[in-house]
């Protein structure tokens, strides 16, 4: 394996012409989404060997994602699907130039990403890697960050890790809390 990435995997949805505003929209794509899952696809776009590493819910949107990875070529064997949780849904949509999105992840309801299990048997599949690239999205909540920090840091003495901010401050309690979030996942 070249790579793992750690984040989200949902249902991403734009209207089928881009220029017209959700409102308007009648027909809609919908593909596999969320950074980390943009990383894995570009990267298995690139010929590398990539894994994600994430949840969705065991549900039909979350098949769909699971054979939109599968298309690219992303390994998805470290892919959870949760019992009774809801695989994340994403719409956006172009507001002049500026790509505006609208997340539907609820806590408790759709956010399977809080459900990802970083344990030693993992920590050692994904040490055989050359990168690990991990999420914001897997730090946002408190009680995430002190165990994805703990995972990272038993990785960066055997491989190459990666942090994408690809920060979201609206999904965030606060920006006190995303930029000390980050900051303990850098250093």
């Amino acid at each position: 394996m070249d790579a793992y990435v750690l984040g989200s995997a949902f249902l991403e949805l734009s209207p089928k012409a881009l220029s017209k505003r959700i409102k308007e929209s009648n027909e809609f794509l919908g593909n596999a989404g969320g950074s980390a899952t943009n990383t894995a696809v570009a990267t298995s776009k690139l010929g590398l060997k990539v894994g994600l590493l994430s949840c969705i819910g065991d549900d039909e949107i979350g098949k769909k994602v699971l054979n939109d990875l599968r298309s690219y070529k992303v390994v998805t064997r470290n892919i959870r699907k949760v019992h009774g949780i809801r695989t994340g849904i994403s719409f956006y949509e172009y507001k002049g130039k500026k790509k505006v999105y609208y997340f539907y992840r609820f806590s408790g309801y759709s956010d399977p990403e809080n459900y990802i299990v970083l344990d030693k048997k993992l920590a050692s599949e994904v040490q055989s890697a050359r990168v690990f690239h991990f999420t914001e999205a897997t730090i946002r909540k408190e009680e995430r960050l002190k165990e994805v920090v703990g995972f990272v840091n038993r990785l960066r003495k055997k491989l190459v890790v990666v942090y994408d901010s690809n920060l979201r401050l609206d999904l965030w309690r606060s920006r006190r809390d995303a930029i000390n979030a980050s900051r303990k996942a850098i250093e």
